[in-house]
């Protein structure tokens, strides 16, 4: 857009006539029409020689007008041939999913995490049950399940999730001190599978590894099972050789066999306590090695907390007992039968005191890549030992301090799954719309896109149309997720039950969440404006001010809030789920666009 307000075809240049732009015309270098350098925006008006309007981007020194985000318009124009856009892990979005909310997952930590075959996300926390997302953001928080075997069974801890290759999916179910075995899901169909009814050698179950063969490994508090992919079941117990203590961690070696690590078992005196630990090796013989004979004063360096093998056939075992007292951790690496031991400084060399490692996860398809799992710094990613290129924490993609204490990680495909005391966290590629890769709400877009909260159509998603009402209410039905009774009378004349949004306008107006207009209608078409989207999000936020609070709040604005709105908006503002405008107004009768939706109900998501 020129100086006149036309579009008009552009060349983006950083010489003239073969002369490099300069700053200004007295500078040495000028030649001929070549100042206000080094980058310029060239708008053509005829076909002569001759620029009759020009209007330039400085980068640099010399003198410029400065940019307005009103004069930039972005054209639909074709995509040019080019290379494929590097989708590396620098261009993954984080989707965060929280316990401190009620709108996603339940109050507790998250031990583990499992897409199964329909791309839905299994989370399994610390005694606070099971939690299902769906890909299109549906959440079902699951306490009990009615099995086919054992009745109705208690869901509370939930140490490890595989999707096995025949299409079940297999969760481990209690905790140490309420132990129930594994659940079996088969389609829709559930059963338990304990010490009573199958080959378990114990019902504590921590741990469940796929060996990309159809086969299943399985950790429990006496010994290890595997199950090949024709369900035939090989126990390992200390009778076959194994260490006498409960198993922690396992990792299948790729040829038939697999690594197993224990929890330290205590003895000796209370004042005089002895720890030992270790690991082993299974190979695909039976035959079996042993790594034991630990600092047995050390029980934080005899716990195993996580194995994991690498592109060239090393194995990563963490010694991390994260126990104050005890020290840090130490790292084993065993590659062609030699030990190197690393400590966590040398590992993550700017680690504080506070902080230790927990686990490591080694990234098989990039050689030297490793994700190191901590206390007290969220995940840190090395490329060679002690090479630090990203950190993952609470600075920069996490919501809270409490996300840096991490339990659980791993590599699913693309995805990298973090578990942590503050929530679950998914580093996967981002959802792109065509229209809105400059737009000022790009993040918060795609971040809603990915967790599948907005659409668009045809690659676009026209951030800066008005977003109507019933689109709104879509969203906002999605994100909240509540429970229907099934009705399907539309209380509103305008909206029949064949429109697309009917299901979760009913749905909102059965919850209190909307109410129509006095004539009976709830006009779905219509843009809803932002005093309109206060009053439906004030109504579910549990802040309440006082009515000296709410005059206090809107003082801070030039413009009048409607009446009726003054209480919700204000409540908004105080949140920060909605804010003004950098001309000191609140806009609140202005209509809310496609673009200021998503980063509005993103906010409202996280609050």
């Amino acid at each position: 857009m020129n100086s006149k307000g036309e579009l008009k075809k552009i060349i983006l240049a950083y010489a003239v006539d073969g002369y490099p732009l300069v700053p200004n015309e007295s500078d040495a270098g000028y030649a001929f029409n070549n100042a206000y350098g080094p980058l310029r925006l060239v708008i053509e008006e005829n076909k002569s020689m001759w620029t009759k309007w020009v209007d330039c981007i400085v980068v640099g020194s010399g003198d410029y007008e400065e940019p307005k985000m009103e004069d930039v318009k972005e054209l639909d124009l074709p995509e040019l041939p080019g290379p494929k856009e590097d989708m590396g892990m620098d261009d993954k979005v984080w989707l965060n999913f929280r316990n401190d909310t009620g709108k996603e997952l339940p109050e507790a930590s998250v031990r583990s995490m499992e897409y199964d075959s329909n791309g839905n996300l299994w989370i399994g926390t610390n005694n606070g049950g099971l939690s299902v997302r769906t890909s299109a953001g549906k959440w079902t928080i699951i306490k009990e399940i009615k099995t086919e075997n054992a009745g109705t069974v208690k869901v509370d801890t939930c140490y490890a999730i595989a999707q096995r290759e025949n299409g079940e999916l297999w969760i481990t179910l209690g905790g140490p001190l309420t132990p129930q075995g594994i659940l079996v899901k088969t389609d829709n169909t559930w059963k338990l599978l304990n010490e009573d009814n199958s080959l378990l050698p114990a019902n504590f179950v921590q741990e469940l590894e796929l060996d990309g063969k159809g086969g299943l490994w399985i950790g429990t508090q006496k010994g290890v099972v595997y199950v090949d992919k024709s369900d035939n079941w090989t126990v390992y117990t200390e009778k076959e050789g194994l260490l006498p203590y409960s198993v922690d961690a396992i990792e299948p070696d790729g040829a038939g066999g697999a690594w197993i690590g224990y929890y330290p078992a205590t003895k000796g005196s209370e004042e005089n306590p002895i720890y030992t630990g270790g690991y082993q090796h299974i190979a695909a013989d039976g035959n079996i090695t042993t790594y034991e004979d630990f600092d047995n004063t050390n029980f934080n360096l005899n716990w195993i907390r996580s194995i994991s093998m690498d592109k060239k056939g090393g194995v990563w075992i963490v010694r991390s007992g994260n126990a104050p007292g005890f020290g840090k951790g130490e790292v084993d690496y065993i590659l062609n039968g030699k030990r190197t031991v690393y400590s966590a400084k040398e590992l993550y060399p700017s680690m504080t005191e506070e902080d230790d490692i927990r686990l490591v996860i080694a990234d098989k398809e990039n050689e030297g890549t490793l994700y190191i799992a901590t206390t007290a710094s969220g995940v840190v990613k090395t490329e060679g030992i002690g090479k630090v290129t990203e950190i993952i924490n609470a600075s920069n993609q996490f919501p809270t301090k409490q996300w840096n204490n991490v339990y659980f990680i791993d590599l699913n495909e693309d995805n990298l799954l973090v578990g942590t005391n503050g929530g679950a966290a998914v580093g996967t590629h981002g959802k792109n719309f065509k229209d809105v890769k400059s737009h000022w709400a790009k993040k918060e877009i795609r971040e809603m896109a990915t967790m599948g909260y907005i659409n668009g159509s045809n690659g676009k998603y026209r951030p800066d149309d008005n977003i109507t009402r019933a689109e709104f209410v879509s969203i906002l039905v999605r994100i909240l997720n509540p429970e229907t009774s099934g009705a399907k009378k539309t209380p509103f004349a305008d909206v029949k039950p064949t429109d697309w949004f009917a299901k979760d306008v009913i749905l909102a107006a059965e919850k209190g969440l909307i109410e129509g207009y006095d004539d009976g209608n709830f006009k779905p078409n219509s843009p809803i404006n932002r005093e309109e989207i206060c009053a439906i999000l004030g109504s579910i936020t549990d802040e309440k001010l006082t009515a000296e609070e709410v005059e206090d709040i809107l003082s801070d604005y030039d413009d009048k809030v409607a009446n009726w709105a003054r209480e919700s908006a204000a409540t908004m503002i105080k949140t920060g789920i909605i804010t003004g405008f950098p001309n000191n107004t609140f806009g609140g009768s202005l209509n809310a666009t496609r673009a200021e939706a998503a980063v509005i109900l993103l906010r409202f998501l996280k609050y």
